[in-house]
């Protein structure tokens, strides 16, 4: 069974792509459900003297990759002059008023003399407030690896202490580790270079605004296409990425859904459906679409 669905139309083919159908053999890291192989059993053509263009029609991602991951989860506490060593925020998703909770837990579990600790969330400035009972000395410190400044709202490798009991938030917090999301194929389009020079093949860079939620993105004006060097387009690599930098994108084994516009242009501007290739077998257009059966 194949493991996309093809639509074709009077003006080209949509691909549709969930990652839940790739045959676990196609994927490049086993376990990572957004870097896999696509292989089309009927591939995709245009003539020597036509071109390919493609564009990304749409994307549904589970938004389950962490705010606070093992990159971004640790601080120094020290109190009253003693260290309490180097604090772990457990791996996770969080909202602010739930990383409050959490930090409360920790601090007052680590502290060297058996004081509480609360932390408030303040929505207005977007900061988080953290008190001790009886009130005594105590420093957030953030020069260690991988550091939680951003989400707790305070400045990369600052060393913080409070006054008369209370610390509050120098910036604003922030739980959006990553702000954008890239969706990328091995097709040659040659349109960007990531940090090693390379060509990167950027359909998109989708921005990034919320945590827990479903990531959907449809162009809403003006479709980018790309235009392939290629004439056969049967067997390409699809990926999601962080950044240039190759940073992948985690969805804890969920899947993600992606469809891709396939045109013709030049030549004799003849629709992807055109019989005069019998050698490559396609999909006729029927009405406005045909279907073909979304498999496994």
């Amino acid at each position: 069974m194949a493991s996309y669905q093809l639509t074709t139309t009077e003006t080209g083919k949509i691909l549709h792509i969930r990652s839940l159908d790739i045959p676990t053999t196609d994927y490049i890291t086993p376990g990572l459900t957004t870097d896999f192989w696509v292989n089309l059993e009927s591939p995709i053509i245009c003539q020597d003297n036509e071109h390919l263009i493609m564009a990304l029609d749409s994307l549904s991602v589970p938004m389950v990759f962490y705010n606070i991951d093992e990159t971004t989860n640790k601080f120094i506490f020290i109190e009253n002059s003693v260290s309490a060593g180097v604090l772990t925020i457990p791996v996770g998703n969080y909202s602010m008023k739930s990383l409050a909770s959490t930090l409360e837990t920790l601090l007052t579990g680590a502290s060297p003399s058996g004081k509480t600790y609360t932390v408030a969330y303040g929505s207005f400035k977007n900061t988080l407030t953290f008190t001790v009972a009886p009130s005594t000395p105590f420093t957030l410190d953030f020069n260690t690896p991988n550091p939680a400044f951003t989400q707790l709202g305070f400045a990369e490798d600052s060393i913080n202490s409070s006054t008369g009991g209370v610390l509050v938030s120098t910036n604003s917090c922030s739980l959006i580790k990553y702000l954008s999301l890239f969706v990328c194929t091995d097709l040659n389009i040659g349109t960007s270079l990531n940090t090693q020079g390379q060509l990167s093949n950027v359909l998109e860079r989708v921005g990034i605004t919320q945590a827990n939620t479903l990531l959907y993105y449809r162009p809403t004006t003006t479709m980018k296409k790309f235009l392939l060097s290629s004439k056969v387009v049967n067997r390409f690599r699809v990926r999601l990425l962080f950044d240039l930098a190759d940073t992948p994108v985690n969805l804890r084994g969920l899947h993600f859904e992606m469809s891709l516009q396939f045109h013709v242009v030049g030549g004799l501007e003849r629709p992807l459906a055109d019989k005069s290739k019998p050698e490559y077998p396609v999909i006729e257009a029927q009405s406005e679409a045909q279907e073909t059966t979304f498999g496994g």
